[in-house]
Order: C-alpha cells, then sequence, then structure tokens
C-alpha cells in the first residue's frame, strides 16, 4: 500500500492484481486504497486471456485489478467469461495451482 500512495504521490501509476476471492481485498488498507477518486478498478477472467492446464483445458480464474490508470481498466472491461467453454477447477495440489499462478 506504501508503494501504491509513493505511485500515486509522484504521479505514476500502480497495479494491484490479486484473484477475486483473496481476502486481501477486504483488509481496510486496501479497502481505504479502493475509495480513492483516483484509483479505479476492474474484475476479469483468466480464461478470456487463454489460460489453462498443462491439458489444455482453460482455468476461468476470477482476478481483480486495482490501478491508478484508468486506461487499463478501460482495456479490460469486458474480459468475463460467458460460460461458452469448459473450466478445469484450479484445484489438486502445486502441479495444478502452480501454472494457474502465471499469466497467459
Amino acid at each position: 500500500m506504501e508503494l501504491c500512495k509513493l505511485q500515486l504521490a509522484a504521479g505514476r501509476h500502480f497495479v494491484l492484481e490479486n484473484p477475486l476471492t483473496s481476502a486481501a481485498w477486504t483488509l481496510q488498507e486496501v479497502l481505504d486504497l479502493v475509495d480513492r477518486p483516483d484509483v479505479f478498478s476492474v474484475v476479469i477472467d483468466q480464461c478470456v486471456f487463454g489460460l489453462m492446464n498443462a491439458s489444455g483445458e482453460l482455468h476461468r480464474k476470477a482476478t481483480k485489478l486495482v490501478t491508478s490508470s484508468q486506461a487499463l481498466v478501460s482495456l479490460m472491461q469486458g474480459h468475463r467469461c460467458y460460460g461458452s467453454h469448459h473450466h478445469a477447477p484450479i484445484i489438486g495440489g502445486s502441479k495444478v495451482s502452480r501454472p494457474a499462478g502465471h499469466y497467459p
């Protein structure tokens, strides 16, 4: 949070990302940052960007981005899954979860 505030104070951008269900989004210091008028958020599903397991099955992985860049939010809006394909669960230990931790 300190780095985000430093970036804002210097007129630069920051991006925070975490799974949508992460408890980090409920922390008061994060909520205070998100409430600022110069901070924006968007939710995306990483299957839309091609996140898949070793077998080629897509992982949905709903992810929240919080940023000072309105341009980034504009680019990411609408990148939610419409359910037109199968999603493999991200469970099964590190063999499954490690690859899902990388950006597609």
